[in-house]
């Protein structure tokens, strides 16, 4: 976790993958993101790994 007066990121949890469906669904964020808008099952089977350990990343917000 990094936690300064103006920025806070911790890792992802389960309980985030609301909070993603609506961030990658956002107008600003799809002129920048190459996927197509994503709903809830995309996000739980993409994250679901990378939350396991299971590949070589840490989510992160």
């Amino acid at each position: 976790m990094i936690l300064n007066d103006q920025l806070f990121i911790r890792n992802m949890n389960s309980n985030d993958f609301t909070l993603m469906v609506r961030w990658l669904n956002d107008s600003m964020v799809l002129e920048y993101y190459e996927e197509s808008p994503l709903n809830l099952e995309k996000i739980k089977k993409n994250m679901v790994q990378e939350l396991k350990g299971l590949i070589m990343l840490s989510p992160a917000l």
